[in-house]
């Protein structure tokens, strides 16, 4: 039915889950999926990490059989800064991104197309190949960063990341006073002139 919410739909389905605080990767997820998600009406929104338009995070609530699940909504770009195809070509997944044109579809289209196996046409394929290529490329992305003592479940980007390798390998770091007063910030910003 094209009027049900798809994330209302999954939401009920991963609660099910005997898991409890679940992270859900979706690659440009912060310009569609985690956006579409706030669409969502069985479930509560906890936080939001935004920036520039893209949500990098969601952080949701919901409830089954008494107990509480949260779910974090993660965009896997930040983590690779390229296209989920290039990135798997690079990491090498067994996986590998189709070609397939979703644009301007209509949902009668993916109706009258759902039991197609033509390569022009299998749209569920595709959506499969994405979820798989995803899922192998997170995981030896996690495998990777692992290696250096942090992990994508850290954070919401490289930044974070770097920052939490950083605290784990430079002396002192943990010691770094961040001011944040407005003026003594001021004064930093003022103080910095062509990255030096």
């Amino acid at each position: 039915n094209k009027e049900d919410n798809l994330f209302d739909k999954f939401f009920n389905e991963i609660k099910q889950l005997p898991y409890n605080d679940i992270q859900i990767f979706a690659h440009n997820g912060g310009k569609f999926d985690n956006i579409y998600a706030k669409e969502a009406k069985t479930v509560k929104f906890q936080s939001v990490i935004a920036k520039g338009g893209q949500i990098k995070q969601l952080v949701v609530e919901t409830e089954y059989l008494g107990e509480k699940k949260i779910y974090k909504m993660k965009d896997t770009l930040p983590f690779v800064l390229q296209s989920l195809k290039v990135a798997c070509k690079m990491f090498n997944t067994s996986v590998k991104k189709l070609d397939f044109d979703i644009v301007d579809k209509s949902y009668e289209w993916y109706e009258e197309h759902k039991e197609s196996k033509d390569p022009k046409t299998d749209w569920r394929q595709y959506l499969r190949n994405d979820v798989e290529s995803l899922a192998d490329l997170m995981l030896k992305i996690e495998q990777a960063y692992n290696k250096f003592g942090t992990s994508i479940l850290w954070a919401t980007g490289l930044a974070g990341l770097a920052y939490h390798m950083m605290n784990s390998y430079c002396l002192g770091m943990r010691k770094l006073y961040v001011p944040k007063d407005p003026s003594m910030v001021a004064f930093c910003r003022a103080s910095i002139y062509g990255g030096r």
